[in-house]
């Protein structure tokens, strides 16, 4: 049974990277296109439009479909009340947010955009609306078809964006482009499930998923504050010109990280549920997961510290020169996040969640302290000082009691590690060099002297990967055998579906 899983797992994996990649790799030659037309006041209206907008739509979730895939059992007795409560909950969002809306525009100091947060409001309608059949999507870790699910939503915003900057290049392009890429999934969990749901008004059945999605609930709640506060208060005190600048730096640094997240969060999360009972594939899952982060994070964030100016040079206007010096820090801040998301799917897929919410709640207060102090003082950068500060603080927690609580020892994977941290120690080193030998204005040579870069990263690791069995080289071989379909007899194949059916 495990080995059926930790195929699924891989697969899905793969189908989960090749999703986030397209739609990472869209996203970003999108906003290079936009950001030629639209200014970085733009884009922080629409950071400050959407934070009443996904605040009421976190604090309203009801975590059920959380504990729809954390349960055992069949589900299908609960999905109609829950896809009708989805339904009705959106609908009264939105009321709310059409009411509210000039009071949190004038609190935001975007005044004149009370009509774009209204607006917003349409995209938890539009969610709320969701076939609630696509969570066996989740639950039988199929994300072949979270990818046909979710693939077109970067498509269909740049379609959209560049027909709307045909006639106007206001806010009002972003927002609609927005709306665009939340309509599409709804649309396609009805093409995709064959599951239909009709309204069921008889709720008192869905008392039995609230313990363990109160604190679903909790944690998304506390994860979205915790998210939002730094925006808050750059919108409140430094206004929407420079939220722009702060969100698309953390935008960018976190393109590996926020690839890692919505993997372990996604995949990691039921795939630890199925394994739960069984300490030493839970052990070895995590320690694999660690050296995947890092493995991810640590050259990007080696890249960033010597070359973002280089970077933001060719790729955006003058206008956004000022992301270049947060983006640097920024990077050192995900490489943390990366490791407390490592430890998402274990709490909550060992049934710990309790944990993770009480870590981001000491998160969140760490954060808002650092930045009642630091922004004042040192504007942007302080926003990015509290925001490593904080992250750094829940990690410690989390990482603490998963050791405790999975038996895990560090010491095992610090060879492992040292494969990784080496090579970029010497990615920093060159980089630093490059600066100061290599003509950073010459494409092409330039664009020679980051491959040479991504060759000292790679190189010593493959080397000690293939020689020692050391660092994420055996994970990776794993993972490419378990994609690779395999050739079995007619007896084989029987066997195997009668082993499952018995587990």
């Amino acid at each position: 049974m495990e080995e059926n899983i930790l195929k699924k797992t891989v697969r899905s994996g793969a189908w989960m990277t090749g999703l986030i990649f397209f739609n990472r790799a869209l996203d970003l030659v999108t906003f290079l296109i936009l950001s030629r037309f639209m200014l970085p006041e733009s884009y922080g209206v629409m950071v400050s439009a959407a934070i009443v907008t996904d605040f009421l739509n976190t604090i309203s979730q009801t975590g059920f479909e959380g504990a729809l895939i954390q349960k055992k059992e069949n589900i299908k007795e609960y999905l109609n009340q829950v896809w009708t409560l989805n339904i009705i909950k959106s609908i009264v969002v939105f009321l709310v947010i059409y009411i509210i809306a000039p009071y949190v525009a004038e609190f935001l100091q975007i005044g004149d955009y009370e009509n774009i947060i209204r607006f917003t409001g349409l995209y938890v309608v539009m969610m709320g609306m969701a076939n609630i059949g696509g969570i066996y999507f989740f639950k039988d870790i199929n994300y072949k078809l979270v990818f046909y699910r979710d693939a077109g939503s970067p498509v269909i915003y740049l379609i959209t964006a560049l027909i709307c900057i045909q006639f106007s290049t206001s806010v009002w392009v972003l927002a609609i482009a927005q709306l665009s890429t939340y309509a599409w999934p709804t649309i396609m969990t009805y093409v995709i499930s064959k599951y239909r749901p009709v309204l069921d008004f008889r709720w008192g059945k869905l008392k039995d998923l609230t313990g363990y999605s109160k604190w679903l609930v909790g944690g998304n709640i506390v994860n979205y504050i915790n998210s939002i506060i730094d925006s808050v208060f750059m919108a409140h005190v430094l206004g929407a010109a420079n939220l722009g600048l702060y969100s698309k730096a953390k935008n960018l640094a976190s393109i590996p990280s926020g690839y890692l997240g919505q993997i372990t969060r996604k995949i990691g999360f039921p795939s630890v549920a199925k394994i739960q009972n069984d300490e030493n594939t839970v052990l070895s899952a995590l320690e694999k997961t660690y050296e995947i982060s890092l493995f991810i994070t640590l050259p990007f964030m080696a890249l960033l510290l010597t070359q973002s100016g280089n970077i933001i040079n060719f790729l955006l206007t003058k206008e956004w020169i000022g992301v270049a010096e947060p983006l640097k820090l920024i990077a050192v801040a995900f490489v943390i996040k990366s490791l407390n998301d490592a430890t998402y799917p274990f709490l909550y897929g060992l049934g710990k969640p309790k944990t993770h919410v009480m870590a981001t709640l000491a998160q969140a207060a760490v954060l808002f302290v650092g930045l009642s102090l630091l922004v004042p003082v040192f504007g942007i950068i302080g926003a990015v000082y509290a925001f490593i500060i904080a992250i750094s603080v829940s990690t410690i927690f989390t990482t603490r009691k998963l050791i405790v609580l999975t038996k895990f020892k560090i010491i095992k994977i610090i060879p492992s590690l040292l494969v990784i941290i080496v090579p970029s120690i010497m990615v920093i080193i060159f980089g630093h060099m490059y600066n100061v030998f290599i003509d950073s204005k010459n494409i092409f040579i330039y664009g020679l002297a980051l491959i040479g870069l991504g060759l000292v990263y790679i190189l010593p690791i493959l080397i000690l990967g293939h020689k020692f069995g050391l660092g994420p080289v055996p994970i990776l071989k794993m993972t490419f055998h378990n994609l690779i379909p395999q050739k079995i007899s007619k007896k084989d194949e029987n066997n195997i579906i009668n082993n499952e059916i018995k587990s």
